[in-house]
């Protein structure tokens, strides 16, 4: 998976995509670390209706 930021800098995202699919073209907000340009995901929100809701990333094979 990879993130657009507001400032069109790509990274990709650390975390199962199957998670995170279902959240394409959405507002989300990922908290984690940063290795090279790629963020390890440790949690991720969406937003919805105004409201941040965390998304269950499941465990990474």
């Amino acid at each position: 998976a990879g993130l657009l930021t507001k400032t069109k800098k790509f990274h990709a995202v650390l975390a199962p995509s199957p998670a995170l699919a279902p959240f394409i073209g959405q507002t989300v907000r990922i908290s984690g670390s940063l290795h090279n340009g790629a963020i390890l995901a440790e949690k991720v929100e969406v937003e919805k209706n105004g409201k941040w809701e965390e998304v269950k990333l499941g465990v990474m094979m």
